[in-house]
């Protein structure tokens, strides 16, 4: 979830990078793990949670600060997530699984310098998706919104940064939390004119390599409320996003679920229940890319935490099952 307010603070931003342990180089490096635990195994090394969700990580990634989004490779060797400063900069963190050891987290390569958050990952493992300020023209300004940028793998790393075209980005919008099934269909929130509300959710099919005009997912997802951070599954037939004060809502935003009807129709999204939601606020859903877990954000312990649980309970919303 991105934040359209922020003051850049050169002196945070040293600070954050010192915090980490040094400039964002330092990601591509093995250097000993003085002080930090040794993580074996899938997920950081962590104990599989179950029915209940979990904070994921517990002094590793949440650690106090504001943590947001958990991503996996397709592979479950590198994780990223991203972290926001008082100043409401974001920054993409990355941790890497190098010889059945997982990396303490480092900022990511490509960020440390704009404000970045919501990375996603291509199903096929092939491209990331992000949102960032960063200027559209090189040694121009921070653009006034976040553009949806994306970066194609290049061996361990990745390209450098590209802006998505016209259809998607717009001078001083607000297009954040990309989310994309096998097929290539992008989905993301924005703020564009003709929505719903103040955000709606947005599909835009890919069609001889180019995104086509997006479709507003329509009154069953999208209401008066805003609604954003939402996650699309790989065979597009489910949706789980965020949406502010809606009047069945627990607190100030909270995590709802929508199936596909077809092509062009969706069931009327329902509230996740108190299993997921609080008072607070609820965000960033996302399954890993096994299918097995099901990720997303709490802020209600005071602080913004990221949060685990078997996938499985996903099920109990599903049209025609128990418990839905």
């Amino acid at each position: 979830m991105i934040q359209r307010t922020r003051v850049i603070s050169l002196i945070c931003s040293a600070l954050f990078l010192v915090c980490l342990g040094g400039n964002h180089h330092a990601v591509e490096r093995s250097d000993p793990q003085i002080d930090f635990p040794i993580l074996n195994g899938p997920y950081l090394g962590q104990t599989p949670p179950g029915e209940t969700p979990g904070i994921f990580a517990l002094g590793v990634v949440c650690t106090g600060r504001y943590v947001l989004n958990a991503v996996f490779s397709p592979d479950l060797k590198e994780f990223y997530f991203s972290t926001m400063d008082a100043d409401k900069t974001y920054t993409i963190l990355q941790m890497r699984e190098i010889e059945g050891r997982w990396t303490r987290p480092r900022i990511a390569p490509f960020s440390g310098t704009h404000s970045d958050a919501d990375p996603f990952i291509s199903p096929d493992g092939r491209q990331l998706f992000f949102p960032s300020d960063r200027p559209l023209e090189e040694g121009g300004a921070a653009a006034d919104g976040y553009n949806i940028w994306v970066m194609d793998r290049s061996g361990p790393g990745w390209t450098d940064p590209l802006p998505l075209g016209p259809e998607i980005n717009r001078p001083g919008g607000l297009e954040i939390y990309p989310s994309l099934t096998r097929d290539g269909t992008l989905y993301f929130s924005s703020d564009r004119q003709g929505g719903r509300g103040s955000g709606d959710i947005y599909r835009s099919r890919r069609i001889n390599g180019s995104y086509a005009h997006p479709e507003n997912l329509g009154k069953a997802v999208n209401t008066p409320s805003r609604e954003f951070d939402a996650f699309i599954a790989p065979d597009e037939s489910c949706l789980v996003f965020s949406s502010d004060r809606r009047g069945d809502g627990f607190g100030k935003s909270d995590l709802y679920i929508s199936f596909r009807k077809g092509e062009e129709k969706w069931t009327q999204a329902v509230n996740m229940g108190p299993l997921f939601n609080s008072r607070q606020s609820e965000f960033t859903p996302i399954v890993t890319p096994d299918g097995r877990y099901f990720f997303f954000t709490s802020t209600k312990l005071g602080q913004a935490d990221i949060y685990w649980v078997d996938a499985a309970v996903l099920d109990r919303y599903c049209p025609g099952k128990e418990g839905s």
